[in-house]
């Protein structure tokens, strides 16, 4: 992620969810659900995910803008940056307008099944590609969030969100299924076996470089409370790659 000027990512998000909400506003709607990130919570100088510590809905990234346009972030970090100091625009709206009654939704690294129509895999976009060039492409990215989700679930919180009274006001952390890039390849390897026969994903290690490395906990407890089952990295995982699995096999023939 290169950009000659960070306020080139920046400012579209800080100005572009407070266009929408003075908008949303002005029209009449006083109800929001934000789609934020679990990164919103998490202090990157400390390391982040890579920490022994629990992250929740009191933590808060404490980049400022001022930080962030400095130039001294650059790629992922100012990504974050982004996705923090938007978060923090709409809370403070919320704050100068009690009328308003926002709820954020900050999900870790979301994986399961796409919906989009896809006329082949290689307009496949964002996380799903993770694993995807994994077995497509024989790339094994590096480990940045080994914190993940279903996007299945992180929907069913949003529904929950907006009819419950007891969510205003609150940040919604989802994400605790821990896993690593090294830990989805060998799963797939057990779990769809013909692909590993048939040549398609790289040579893993025998062991997981990322094990070294402690993962931070999320608190959660607040989507926990809705009674909703959430799904695991394998599930996720699998449900996730095995239409891919299917689409690539008819448009390559």
């Amino acid at each position: 992620m290169n950009v000659k000027d960070p306020k080139e990512l920046l400012d579209p998000a800080i100005e572009g969810t407070l266009n929408l909400l003075r908008a949303a506003k002005s029209a009449g709607v006083d109800r929001f659900i934000l789609t934020s990130s679990i990164v919103s919570t998490m202090d990157m100088t400390l390391g982040g995910p890579w920490a022994d510590r629990t992250y929740g809905p009191d933590d808060w990234n404490p980049v400022t803008y001022e930080i962030a346009i400095s130039g001294r972030l650059q790629g992922m970090l100012l990504y974050v940056a982004s996705k923090a100091l938007q978060e923090k625009t709409a809370w403070d709206f919320a704050k100068q307008h009690p009328e308003v009654k926002l709820t954020s939704v900050n999900p870790t690294m979301i994986f399961g099944p796409t919906i989009q129509f896809l006329p082949s895999t290689e307009s496949l976009q964002g996380s799903p590609r993770l694993f995807w060039d994994m077995i497509a492409k024989q790339i094994v990215y590096p480990d940045t969030m080994p914190l993940c989700c279903d996007v299945r679930d992180v929907a069913a919180v949003h529904v929950e969100a907006l009819n419950n009274e007891a969510t205003f006001g609150k940040r919604l952390l989802i994400g605790k299924e821990k896993y690593t890039m090294w830990q989805g390849g060998k799963l797939i390897l057990e779990k769809r076996p013909d692909v590993g026969k048939a040549g398609r994903l790289p040579q893993l290690p025998e062991t997981d470089p990322a094990k070294v490395m402690p993962i931070c906990d999320i608190d959660s407890s607040l989507v926990e409370g809705f009674g909703l089952k959430l799904r695991s990295f394998e599930e996720s995982l699998l449900d996730m790659i095995d239409p891919l699995l299917e689409l690539d096999s008819k448009t390559s023939q």
